[in-house]
């Protein structure tokens, strides 16, 4: 019934109802001719076992929904592109709205060794309209992008962050606290 509605919903994706190990079935679909396979069992394992067989098939990008943090820093040795962890994703639903800071979206990297936060600048900021090398910023944080008028800007010292610019940081998790600090807006 699910892949019925997904088929529906996703009418320009192929949707496959059938045992993701039967190597047949894929080759008989052309699975190894899509652009990106996803592998959403309930099995951590077996997520990974179908995505290993697509890349095998031809595949170019593989995502795995995977539950067990332990596995996260496998996926990337083994070739699977992208690993889905809906704790992970939970978590940074989460903090988004517990964050200081007007938060876009918090994403994970490396399984939770760093995370990779983007957020606007507001009107009161304690740092708007200052350049990036006049700020104290943490060691452990980096503001890796700039988003303005959607034109994307890859900092310099010397670049300005201005009001209802996007930023995009990564940084480690002892620094987020005082990277939520410079966010914060004026109490006037």
């Amino acid at each position: 019934m699910r892949c019925k509605e997904l088929a529906r919903d996703l009418n320009t994706s192929m949707v496959l109802h059938g045992d993701g190990t039967d190597l047949d079935l894929l080759e008989e679909e052309g699975a190894g001719q899509v652009d990106l396979f996803v592998s959403l069992t309930d099995d951590d394992k077996l997520n990974l076992l179908v995505c290993l067989i697509a890349k095998h098939l031809g595949v170019k990008k593989t995502i795995a929904q995977i539950r067990r943090s332990d596995y996260l820093p496998l996926i990337e040795s083994v070739g699977i592109d992208i690993a889905v962890s809906p704790r992970l994703l939970t978590a940074a639903a989460i903090l988004r709205f517990i964050r200081r800071g007007d938060i876009v979206s918090v994403s994970f990297l490396g399984g939770a060794k760093a995370e990779m936060i983007e957020l606007n600048i507001q009107e009161k900021s304690k740092i708007a309209n200052k350049t990036l090398q006049e700020l104290p910023f943490p060691r452990e944080a980096i503001i890796g992008a700039i988003v303005r008028d959607g034109e994307e800007i890859i900092p310099k010292g010397s670049d300005y962050l201005l009001p209802k610019d996007r930023v995009i940081i990564f940084t480690l998790p002892r620094a987020v606290t005082k990277v939520e600090a410079f966010f914060q807006k004026y109490n006037f």
